[in-house]
């Protein structure tokens, strides 16, 4: 609702980055759901805002949403990181290639230890 609210006041500069701490703080309070929404809401706002500088952020919390599901989720999850954290070194964006890594490491430490190819 709040997010709707800066539409409607014309606020779209801070909508992004609105919908990114709506997702974050969802996240840490494991409301799934609503990340998802929010995580959402920032992709469309992204992408009609010209806010490109968002993109890596979004696609690190979309990849910590994707860590709390399945094998193949968390599949996903690693890709989405890994290229959160190429586009954000590529458009020197520090902050956000900082937190790319550390989601890495959470996904990677969380994960559960790959099977050892059979010896033959």
């Amino acid at each position: 609702a709040a997010l709707d609210a800066m539409e409607s006041n014309n606020l779209l500069m801070f909508r992004t980055r609105a919908a990114v701490l709506l997702a974050t703080a969802s996240l840490r309070a494991h409301r799934v759901a609503d990340a998802r929404e929010a995580i959402a809401k920032a992709r469309s706002v992204w992408s009609t805002s010209g806010e490109r500088w968002w993109s890596p952020e979004i696609d690190r919390l979309e990849g910590e949403l994707l860590a709390l599901g399945d094998g193949a989720e968390r599949l996903r999850a690693r890709t989405l990181l890994e290229a959160a954290l190429a586009n954000a070194r590529r458009d020197g964006l520090v902050l956000f290639a900082e937190r790319a890594v550390a989601s890495l490491a959470r996904v990677h430490a969380e994960s559960p230890p790959e099977p050892e190819a059979a010896h033959g």
